[in-house]
């Protein structure tokens, strides 16, 4: 069993987590639960896309 990465171990910034984050919300694959942004709950299409049921072909074109 691997251990869990810790955020800090990422090679990337707050500021690219949240570009990624506001595209996958775009693409309707994640929606923010708080005002704020700050946390996201993945959707039906995001566990669908997950599993393999859903073609990346189905969704929005990058922005």
């Amino acid at each position: 069993m691997s251990a869990e990465l810790e955020f800090s171990q990422l090679d990337v910034d707050a500021e690219y987590i949240e570009q990624r984050c506001e595209q996958l919300v775009s693409r309707e694959l994640i929606i923010p639960i708080v005002k704020d942004g700050e946390m996201y709950e993945i959707t039906r299409l995001g566990l669908a896309y997950l599993r393999g049921d859903l073609d990346a072909g189905h969704l929005r074109v990058w922005s």
